[in-house]
């Protein structure tokens, strides 16, 4: 089921989703939604470049407005909080870093280094990737009300191209072995045909539900 899940999230227009909700969302929003909606607007922009978003949000409310614009990419959500932690296996898209203490302005450069090494080692964003981080301002305490900054880095370590493994040399699949970093191609229809159906040849990632009324 959490394979047909994320091949059918392949055909989701992310960008037709942004649009939509920012379409829909009453204007003027606050500095705060104005900085994080950036992260899913650019997201939108770096396609696959992007790895993940950090977000410092101590009481979770920065993390929710990120997960409003429904990003296509993880967020790891820095918090000290237990109860924030909690409540990231509720929201979309979220990833719960817990650190001891809340992060201030000197510190969250050290806790932006560990959360990105947090992101490789759960498999959240691969090795040199783009990272949105949003963090606080110099000077200000991270609560709901300062405002946040946002910047762009790369994750650590050097991006290698994966190799699938499972195809059998000589089969039908063997040509799709390796997996290119273009994007994966997938496809949206209301109508197929009962021999698309059950083609051989059907293009990868495609994902056949049969459903009689």
């Amino acid at each position: 089921m959490a394979a047909i899940a994320a091949n059918a999230e392949e055909g989701v227009d992310r960008c037709q989703i942004y649009n939509f909700i920012r379409d829909f969302t009453p204007m003027p929003v606050g500095s705060i939604e104005a900085v994080v909606s950036c992260a899913a607007k650019t997201a939108v922009d770096l396609g696959a470049a992007l790895g993940c978003i950090v977000v410092f949000s101590e009481l979770g409310f920065r993390a929710n407005l990120a997960s409003k614009y429904r990003p296509a990419v993880p967020i790891v959500v820095v918090t000290s909080l237990d109860h924030v932690a909690r409540h990231t296996n509720t929201a979309y898209g979220q990833y719960a870093f817990k650190i001891p203490e809340p992060a201030d302005p000197e510190t969250e450069t050290y806790w932006t280094a560990r959360a990105l090494l947090f992101a490789l080692e759960h498999n959240l964003c691969h090795p040199g990737a783009k990272v949105v981080i949003i963090g606080g301002v110099a000077g200000a305490t991270n609560t709901v009300n300062s405002i946040p900054s946002y910047r762009i880095l790369d994750a650590p370590g050097i991006y290698k191209r994966k190799v699938a493994q499972h195809a059998v040399p000589g089969s039908e699949f063997a040509q799709f072995a390796v997996q290119k970093d273009h994007k994966t191609v997938s496809l949206r229809a209301t109508a197929i045909s009962l021999e698309e159906v059950f083609s051989p040849e059907a293009p990868r990632r495609k994902t056949k539900i049969v459903c009689t009324m």
